[in-house]
């Protein structure tokens, strides 16, 4: 990691390398943190990820590093939400005119099913 000066956020450098039997997957993603949001506005992460060909190691591919960003948000609240509501089943339903999560409990009390 690499810091501006000042208030002008940071900028990093990540490589991967994931083997798996024997397939290999390299990437590199290169990000910054845009907290002046001037040039890209509503955008606290900016930058590419850059996917190597597993062998020659020539960029194969090249997409916006906020997609990796926004999908690990959303696993992470996948998986707090899972954790958080335990035995709970969330249902949702259509309620004036917006949906909303209806939570029942399907823990066993006292030898019968929660209603």
């Amino acid at each position: 990691m690499f810091s501006d000066p000042g208030d002008a956020g940071d900028f990093r450098v990540m490589p991967c390398v994931v083997r798996r039997g024997g397939r290999v997957r390299k990437t590199i993603k290169v990000v910054g943190t845009n907290l002046a949001q001037q040039v890209v506005p509503g955008q606290i992460t900016v930058g590419k990820a850059l996917a190597l060909h597993p062998v020659e190691n020539f960029v194969t591919d090249l997409f916006e590093a906020c997609l990796l960003s926004s999908a690990r948000t959303g696993a992470c609240a996948a998986l707090a939400l899972d954790l958080l509501a335990g035995d709970c089943v969330a249902s949702p339903s259509w309620v004036r005119g917006g949906w909303v999560s209806t939570a029942r409990s399907t823990r066993r009390r006292r030898g019968r099913s929660a209603k």
